[in-house]
Formats: C-alpha cells, sequence, structure tokens
C-alpha cells in the first residue's frame, strides 16, 4: 500500500471483534518491521509487552478506567523505554565498527558517549524522544497487516508499571489495543486541523 494511502486509512479503533486471535508469529512479524525505527545511536531503547490473557485483560481494563476496547481486541501492547541506552553499547560498536561507521580506534570515545553519566531526566528524556518514535511505526505496521489499534493515554501509569513487573530503568511509553475491527461501529474520521494553522516558514509566525 502507498504510505500516503495507509496515512490516511490508520486510525485510532475502539471497536473490536471480540475473541478473535492476535497469533505469536503476527506479533512477531510486526515488531520485526517496527524494529527498523530509527534511534539515535541505533540504540534501539524499546522493549514491547503483548497483553492477551482474558483475565489479565479484565485487570488492565480497571487501570485504564473501564475503557471497553481493552476486554474486546485482541491482546494490548505496552511499549517500554530503556533508559540505559548504554546496555548494549559492546554489540552496537561491533556493527559500528563492521558496516564502517567507526574505526577500532574510535570505539572507546563512542563507547564513552554511550555510557557516560547522565541526569536521570536527561536519560528518561532520550528514551522518551526515541522509543516514542516506534509506537507510531507499530501502527502503521498493524494497518498494513490488516489490523487495527488503539494508542490508549488514559491509564494510571505506576499501576500499568507494577502489572507488568517492569524493571525500574524502564519508563512507559505507550499501550496499544491491537485486534480486528469490528466495522460499521466506528464513527466517522473526524476531520484534520488545516495545513494553514500547522505549518511556519523560517521561525515561529
Amino acid at each position: 500500500m502507498i504510505f500516503s494511502e495507509l496515512a490516511k486509512k490508520r486510525r485510532s479503533v475502539h471497536s473490536f471483534i471480540p475473541n478473535k486471535e492476535f497469533t505469536d508469529a503476527q506479533f512477531k512479524e510486526l515488531i520485526k518491521t517496527t524494529s527498523y525505527t530509527p534511534s539515535g545511536y541505533n540504540a534501539q531503547p524499546w522493549e514491547f509487552v503483548l497483553i492477551r490473557d482474558k483475565d489479565r485483560l479484565k485487570k488492565l481494563q480497571e487501570i485504564a478506567y473501564n475503557q471497553k476496547h481493552i476486554t474486546e481486541c485482541s491482546g494490548v501492547i505496552v511499549i517500554l523505554g530503556d533508559t540505559n541506552i548504554g546496555r548494549n553499547a559492546d554489540e552496537l560498536l561491533k556493527d559500528w565498527v563492521k558496516y564502517g561507521y567507526c574505526t577500532e580506534e574510535q570505539v572507546p570515545v563512542y563507547k564513552n558517549t554511550f555510557t557516560k553519566k547522565r541526569a536521570p531526566e536527561k536519560l528518561k528524556d532520550m528514551s522518551l524522544r526515541n522509543a516514542t518514535l516506534s509506537a507510531m511505526t507499530l501502527m502503521y505496521a498493524a494497518e498494513e497487516m490488516g489490523l487495527a489499534t488503539c494508542p490508549m493515554m488514559g491509564i494510571t501509569q505506576w499501576e500499568l508499571m507494577d502489572f507488568i513487573k517492569a524493571p525500574e530503568d524502564r519508563i512507559l511509553i505507550m499501550a496499544i489495543a491491537i485486534g480486528y475491527e469490528d466495522t460499521g461501529k466506528e464513527k466517522p474520521q473526524l476531520p484534520r486541523k488545516k495545513i494553514e494553522n500547522m505549518i511556519h516558514f523560517e521561525e515561529f509566525s
């Protein structure tokens, strides 16, 4: 599908066909496409937790202010950002050398860039900016696969992180319901802002 058509077609779906399976193979295919998302240093600071168990989805629904589509969708993907961008520095830098992005002699300098001490808020911001990109890639990839998604902002973040037993050095990026749209139940897509109200040239005018 041409990307411009894909972008226009994708929407946040709130009516899913209940009990329709989202398989392990589909999940892996989706994340493989999502993995091509760009990231600073190619650090790829993201991880994905899939929740499909019906009892767990009911509990998740409580954490998410009882949004009904959580128990109707096929699953919920929780996207986490890794605040330790230097976690895989050695492995990443081997690839940098292998593919000509740096020399062996430059590795210590770049490793210091990966692993140098940064303020917690700085690390959180870096993780958030990078991993948020993966969320949009995931939703477009799902659309191309014939799947519907709904990004969810209304959620008690600390409860969700505790619910999935996320480590302290991960942050919550987004939770996305995924499944198959129950067509005919969605309202028409809301209009977008006029281009003239979004763009500026050279400086903010």
